[in-house]
């Protein structure tokens, strides 16, 4: 059985024509889900863990840009009235699912559930491509020259990330937040961290997210939980759950936290905008918004860039749904999409270097 390598898992989703173990969620007893890129050639298929095969004309069947599931199948699979219920719950999320060919009468609501509770019913297919849809993200390595420096000289430095759940960990397979279930995959924090490991740069590792913080948290907490660690790359994603703050006010706090780092440090800092959380969801307000006052921080900050993985989520959402890659059905995302978390920050940390060096790499 295949198994989390992470030289493939950091094969980036916008180069090359193999696409590894994407997850896709089938919705209903018959359901289908749109791949992200059109298959040239037979698909491979899994459960999220990896750990059953599942059988083209037995299990699936293939239509044009889709997996349809067979009756009978191995697969597992959503019934539409447990994933979207009719009563609230005690989140009383609501639905919107206009367009969605669910035939589902009166108000809905979405399940939100964690552990593995999304992805035990996800499953993972492994095929070629003519190419993928998703944008090249920018090439912003000209904005760390102490990282550089640093790589060159192989001198330590410390490498510290900090935000909310999603800077966390959660709820990638190989965490507490995944259950430790299969396939075990890191979460995109630690993925980055093995790649400097991989290039033999000598670092401390540092996460000090904290899961349901707002970003006024953070820079109340910014001291103890920042600067007392003097970091030298400061990784900072915060904005899920800031929710309806004005865009200003997200800016001048992270403006500060930014500012109150590099002055005490000298560190270089990458501000990550979030992943589109349940865009069909009545808790979408400001969220993906967040995006615009990071790039203004971008283009006054000279020591600051942004990894825009918003927009790359965006594209992904032109061809397939939240429900396929989420991990808790509003905001965690799962494996596939703590992938492009982490391929998104390394290529605007180190630009083609990191498309085109994953050969050379001791993994």
């Amino acid at each position: 059985m295949p198994r989390y390598e992470i030289k493939k898992w950091l094969s980036p989703l916008w180069r090359g024509n193999e696409m590894f173990y994407e997850s896709l969620s089938f919705v209903g007893e018959e359901g289908r889900a749109p791949l992200l890129c059109p298959p040239a050639g037979p698909i491979k298929a899994w459960t999220f863990g990896l750990d059953l095969a599942l059988r083209e004309g037995r299990d699936f069947r293939v239509e044009g840009d889709a997996v349809v599931r067979l009756k009978g199948s191995k697969a597992p699979f959503w019934d539409p009235e447990e994933l979207y219920p009719a009563e609230p719950g005690p989140h009383g999320i609501v639905m919107d699912l206009t367009g969605t060919g669910l035939d589902l009468p009166g108000t809905r609501y979405v399940r939100v559930a964690e552990g593995t509770a999304y992805t035990e019913r996800q499953i993972c297919v492994r095929y070629r491509h003519a190419g993928s849809p998703l944008p090249l993200p920018p090439d912003k390595s000209a904005r760390f020259p102490a990282l550089f420096r640093r790589l060159k000289e192989k001198r330590p430095f410390t490498l510290l990330f900090y935000g909310d759940s999603i800077t966390v960990g959660c709820n990638s397979s190989g965490t507490v937040y995944g259950n430790f279930s299969r396939p075990y995959a890191d979460s995109w924090p630690v993925m980055i961290k093995k790649y400097f490991d991989a290039l033999g740069q000598p670092l401390t590792y540092v996460n000090n997210a904290v899961g349901g913080w707002t970003s006024a948290q953070g820079l109340e907490a910014f001291e103890e939980r920042v600067l007392n660690f003097s970091p030298d790359l400061l990784i900072l994603g915060f904005g899920t759950n800031d929710a309806d703050l004005p865009l200003s006010e997200f800016k001048a706090r992270v403006r500060e936290m930014a500012l109150r780092a590099h002055e005490k440090t000298g560190c270089e800092v990458v501000l990550v905008s979030a992943w589109r959380i349940n865009p069909r969801s009545s808790w979408v307000l400001n969220q993906h918004k967040f995006r615009l006052p990071l790039l203004e921080l971008e283009a006054e900050l000279p020591f600051a860039a942004v990894a825009d993985v918003t927009v790359m989520h965006e594209a992904m959402l032109e061809r397939k749904r939240f429900v396929d890659a989420c991990a808790n059905g509003i905001n965690h995302p799962n494996d596939f999409v703590a992938r492009l978390y982490a391929q998104v920050v390394l290529r605007t940390l180190f630009g083609d270097r990191f498309d085109f060096g994953l050969e050379k790499l001791p993994f």
